[in-house]
């Protein structure tokens, strides 16, 4: 009986000690995600390429660590029913902590600038940035 006892206290401090290590698992849900700031190039008949480098840094809790197998969800939004291609990218990390998503951006003459926004998402971390597109209104050499 003494046995079962003894048997029953160190199974329930077992059970309590491993709820300790019980928490987050999802190793991108800390340390930091940014998409830095935007960039375009010259218009041309309303297609506008835009791209953004985007980092995500691992806890400063595990050194050395490399972000390999870290999914990035990275998406894109036009403004001004201008259309964007791809709209969404998911990116798995290796042994670099960043990479440049590109966008194509396609704007109807007339219809003003265009702002776009590119966010970035991983776990619990999310991050995002703007850039505005003058609007297409010179449509000369133009196949419309």
């Amino acid at each position: 009986m003494k046995m079962f006892r003894y048997f029953k206290t160190v199974l329930i401090l077992f059970a309590i000690l491993m709820l300790e290590s019980c928490g987050n698992s999802n190793p991108d849900a800390n340390g930091s995600l940014v998409v830095g700031t935007p960039s375009t190039g010259t218009t041309s008949c309303g297609q506008q390429a835009v791209n953004a480098m985007i980092t995500y840094t691992p806890p400063s809790l595990v050194t050395g660590a490399v972000p390999n197998g870290v999914v990035v969800n990275v998406s894109a939004y036009a403004s001004n029913n201008s259309t964007i291609e791809p709209s969404f990218q998911t990116v798995t990390l290796g042994d670099s902590d960043s990479f440049t998503a590109y966008f194509y951006v396609t704007q109807k003459l007339s219809s003003g600038a265009t702002d776009v926004q590119i966010s970035a998402s991983t776990g619990g971390l999310t991050s995002y940035a703007m850039v505005i597109i003058p609007a297409f209104t010179n449509s000369t050499g133009c196949s419309l």
